[in-house]
């Protein structure tokens, strides 16, 4: 017989063995709060539990269950919520009786809390017969406010009233944290392996989730990358981590991140924010569905007391939504304290009908390039004093300078009338 851990809302615990944690099996009423996603059903479909087993057999003979069926998205997800946070400091594994329709295919198993998440993926093996599924989150088991589990079957695929059951969800011993031992380098930011070295992450949490890497290549050969989803209709959504305490730039001032995008020439904003004014520099998505390590210079941004760093991909963009993956975002050593003569430029008339005038100039300027308000380039020119930008669409538009090598140095934003 096997023994278990009986966890019921309110605290109230039957201990028979502590080698599981059985968190439910509907036999009754639901011990967790299970739903579609935010109870939004003609998009997240309709839960129902306790309902009878109709397919006793392989690893669950139960007789009730919780049946799902999706609705319209292509990432349609059952949510579960608990009273307390799991505890993965002694239960880093959850396993889950699942019967998958006819066709099988995948379960993505996360942990939510309000700074984060993090989730794995499984494959069905045995289409149309209840099997238990393991989710080992042993390398988060420092994570002490996990309290809502998502589920979503058949991530990215459209299936409205498909069928889902679940049950037997548990709790057991994972295989050990494999990050035990590894020293902490302070400069690695997040490498989605053994490196996490902030406080946490302040916005944006429920959008970034460690998977494994896509897209291995000899540019990001890593097994665990991070998965941020961008999501629809927020222009200004991104990623921010918090530290406990501002930067040095003094020491370590150039930042690195690896970006893997489906789209190129979209803007990548990386801000330094916590004390007084940000500090914001511009890139472009060199290309597209490739892994393609950034340097961004934050020399100039010295010495102001940032302790929060920030990163939008396709900022601005009030579009309907990318996934995009990211990778080795850390400081690198110091490329010398760098105060450029252009932070701000003067630009006149703004707004502007036909001539936009650069009333400050610098030689190190090689190229300017202007962006419109979704963020696309709409021009790229030598340096030169005046700039024709009769053909442009009324709007706001950004004028940005960089050097011969490719740093941002100056930037101003006018409007084209």
């Amino acid at each position: 017989m096997k023994k278990y851990l009986l966890v019921f809302p309110f605290f109230l615990i039957f201990q028979l063995a502590q080698s599981q944690i059985l968190l439910e099996d509907f036999e009754s009423n639901p011990h967790l709060g299970w739903q579609p996603l935010d109870q939004i059903n003609v998009i997240h479909g309709n839960f129902t539990a306790p309902t009878p087993n109709l397919v006793p057999g392989g690893s669950n003979s139960s007789a009730n269950v919780g049946c799902y069926s999706k609705g319209i998205s292509a990432f349609s997800t059952l949510q579960a919520t608990s009273p307390a946070p799991f505890d993965l400091t002694s239960f880093a594994k959850f396993e889950l009786d699942v019967l998958s329709p006819a066709a099988g295919g995948e379960v993505i198993f996360q942990l939510f809390s309000i700074a984060q998440n993090q989730e794995i993926k499984v494959k069905i093996k045995t289409p149309g017969v209840w099997e238990t599924l393991s989710f080992d989150f042993s390398p988060f088991s420092a994570v002490a406010n996990f309290t809502e589990i998502r589920l979503i079957f058949n991530s990215g695929t459209a299936a409205a009233g498909e069928s889902w059951c679940v049950d037997n969800l548990k709790q057991s011993k994972g295989v050990g944290n494999p990050c035990d031992g590894v020293v902490k380098i302070p400069s690695i930011v997040e490498d989605f392996e053994c490196q996490h070295n902030f406080k946490n992450i302040f916005y944006g949490g429920a959008d970034i989730s460690t998977v494994d890497n896509p897209h291995p290549t000899a540019d990001n050969p890593s097994a665990k990358v991070g998965e941020y989803r961008d999501p629809a209709g927020a222009p200004w959504a991104g990623l921010g981590f918090e530290f406990p305490a501002a930067f040095n730039l003094s020491v370590l001032n150039q930042l690195e991140c690896k970006i893997y995008s489906p789209t190129a020439n979209i803007p990548l904003l990386f801000k330094l924010e916590g004390s007084g004014n940000g500090v914001e520099f511009l890139q472009v998505v060199a290309e597209k569905n490739k892994w393609v390590n950034y340097k961004i210079n934050f020399s100039s941004a010295h010495p102001t007391q940032h302790n929060k760093l920030v990163i939008f991909v396709n900022g601005g963009i009030n579009g309907p939504g990318a996934t995009y993956f990211i990778d080795d975002l850390k400081w690198t050593g110091a490329v010398g304290i760098f105060t450029p003569k252009i932070e701000v430029f003067k630009i006149s008339p703004n707004p502007v009908f036909d001539v936009l005038r650069v009333e400050n100039l610098d030689e190190k300027i090689v190229r300017f390039e202007i962006f419109n308000a979704l963020g696309q380039r709409v021009l790229k020119i030598k340096n030169q004093p005046e700039i024709d930008v009769n053909r442009f669409a009324s709007g706001i538009y950004v004028l940005a300078a960089f050097d011969e090598k490719d740093v941002l140095v100056g930037n101003s934003k006018f409007v084209k009338q």
